[in-house]
């Protein structure tokens, strides 16, 4: 274990991969792989995971996909990665056939990038149920949020739902008559694109015409691609106008409207906004379609918190602590003090030491938060990890972690510069190595897939009992082999291509974290002069060619 441990630790990953996609050599920077924060894919090629990472013969990391489905992903993280701003990146799908652009779809939500593609996948129905999906944590994110307000109420304490758009009908009437009249109510909204948005205020819906002042009121915004809930305060500059209360008028915040929804004409609920009592959210000058519209209250505890200002005043204004002693000849000196003197001072010192201790405890709380969100993190990426090897042996992954460690301690001895992989010496091939096919068909170069990819037609096909049999890969010198050490399929290979990425493609949709809607998806037919080789390719596989073309989620016999 030490020896792990500190291998490990002199082991600098190198910034420029080859990689291995399906077959085809793929070189891409770390930084492009890594650029999203948090990502699968970034938990991939962190560096952590080097060692255990599936490699070809020749010691190149192996990504069992095909190469048109991949390539557009690094691409466009490449160019992100290099300081292109988003809006002016594009991802080149509009020439890829249906079935590559369903795997760029799969690829995207397998390694955790649909927030970033979602515009170019077309993926705002997928992003709107992950974010209602993430309620729970939005509403945790707006909780903490309003402790960090200094308002006394009860956060922490269940909230008690009073309106739901989706539930209880997008009319402001409906609105009006199941909020009105109850203060301290959370008003957040899901629109179209995912993202989620809001605003807090302490006093009570109307149903009058008129603005009201609320010094605790508060917007807030979490993107698609926000890293963290943000908060926005009032400027102060029109404090008169922190919400409008109206018969016929949603929630409304702030003077411009800041933030404000209304009804369409189709029966919808859209928003808007500007920037006149708050500081400027992100959707300012836009609007958009709201899929739900929640509004919740939050139990009050107390009132409003003294400001620190306040507590300030309070000692200054304070009379001087007044003491005096007499003395004699005979000791001990005795102090007399005026003790309603001391009762004010006291009192406001003992107020601040209160806002003290619980800055630092919402200060100790909120590390306690990041480390929790640390472990979180890793508990699902060391899931993920384990999800992507388990396809190959115990036996195979921790020898191949040796060896690689060896490499790389071998290397590090013998070279003062990092950044680099230790040098693979390429392994003769015969068909399979470390649990990857090696396959050729007739005048085409190498495709390269995991022996379990061929279950995903069932267990008891040709090519499962072949390749995914542990009696052929140890009998594999029977096997017809090319010259490179390549299994020769003698079918066409437009054909067997699209059988293996049908294949992929089950894989993955099959995978306990995927819930994208590609599974619902049917692979696309062959083109009219290949669909004659295909029947025949399937019928000789015994692979039922109606299941085959079904959707990609369902059951295969």
């Amino acid at each position: 274990m030490f020896f792990i441990v500190a291998v490990l630790q002199e082991y600098q990953p190198p910034s420029v991969l080859i990689l291995n996609v399906g077959g085809a050599k793929l070189r891409v920077k770390r930084s492009a792989l890594t650029h999203v924060d948090d990502s699968k894919l970034a938990w991939m090629f962190s560096g952590r995971w080097d060692h255990v990472l599936p490699r070809n013969h020749s010691g190149r990391k192996f990504l069992d996909l095909d190469v048109k489905w991949f390539s557009p992903i690094t691409d466009f993280l490449s160019k992100l990665s290099s300081g292109a701003a988003a809006d002016e990146v594009r991802l080149p799908v509009s020439q890829l056939s249906d079935d590559d652009k369903l795997g760029v779809q799969a690829c995207a939500e397998m390694f955790g990038l649909c927030h970033i593609l979602a515009r170019e996948l077309n993926l705002r129905p997928l992003l709107v149920q992950q974010a209602l999906a993430n309620l729970a944590q939005h509403v945790a994110s707006v909780a903490h949020l309003g402790q960090e307000s200094k308002r006394v109420v009860g956060w922490s304490a269940p909230w008690q739902l009073l309106y739901q758009s989706s539930v209880h009908g997008a009319t402001a009437q409906e609105f009006h008559r199941l909020c009105d009249c109850k203060p301290h109510t959370i008003c957040l909204a899901i629109d179209n694109e995912g993202n989620m948005f809001g605003g807090y205020t302490s006093v009570a819906w109307t149903s009058s015409d008129g603005w009201q002042a609320d010094p605790a009121a508060f917007l807030f915004y979490e993107g698609r691609g926000s890293a963290a809930l943000q908060c926005y305060s009032q400027k102060g500059t029109s404090p008169e106008h922190s919400i409008r209360h109206h018969s016929s008028l949603w929630p409304t915040f702030g003077g411009g409207h800041d933030l404000r929804f209304k009804s369409s004409s189709a029966g919808t609920i859209t928003y808007s906004s500007s920037s006149k009592t708050y500081h400027t959210m992100p959707i300012n000058g836009t609007s958009g379609t709201v899929i739900d519209l929640f509004v919740w209250q939050v139990p009050q505890t107390g009132g409003s918190a003294p400001a620190a200002t306040d507590a300030d005043d309070t000692v200054l204004n304070q009379p001087a602590c007044r003491l005096s002693y007499t003395s004699d000849s005979t000791p001990p000196v005795a102090f007399r003090a005026d003790l309603s003197s001391l009762t004010g001072p006291a009192t406001a010192l003992s107020f601040r030491f209160g806002l003290w201790l619980k800055e630092q405890l919402d200060m100790y709380a909120i590390e306690l938060r990041a480390v929790k969100h640390r472990t979180e993190l890793f508990a699902s990426e060391k899931t993920f990890m384990q999800q992507l090897i388990a396809a190959m042996s115990p036996d195979d992954v921790n020898g191949r972690k040796r060896a690689w460690l060896e490499k790389v301690r071998t290397h590090n001895c013998t070279h003062s510069t990092g950044g680099t992989d230790p040098p693979a010496t390429p392994s003769p091939l015969k068909g399979v190595h470390h649990g990857i096919v090696y396959i050729t068909c007739w005048g085409t170069g190498q495709l390269c897939t995991m022996r379990e990819t061929f279950t995903q037609l069932g267990d008891e096909t040709p090519l499962a009992k072949k390749y995914a049999s542990d009696v052929w890969a140890a009998n594999i010198e029977s096997a017809a082999l090319d010259e490179d050490g390549c299994v020769i399929e003698d079918h066409n290979a437009e054909c067997f291509q699209k059988l293996v990425n049908v294949m992929r493609l089950r894989a993955m949709v099959r995978r306990p974290d995927f819930s994208s809607t590609v599974g619902s998806s049917k692979p696309a037919p062959m083109p009219a002069h290949l669909a004659r080789a295909m029947a025949s390719m399937l019928e000789y596989l015994m692979i039922d060619s109606e299941q085959f073309f079904g959707t990609l989620d369902s059951p295969v016999a």
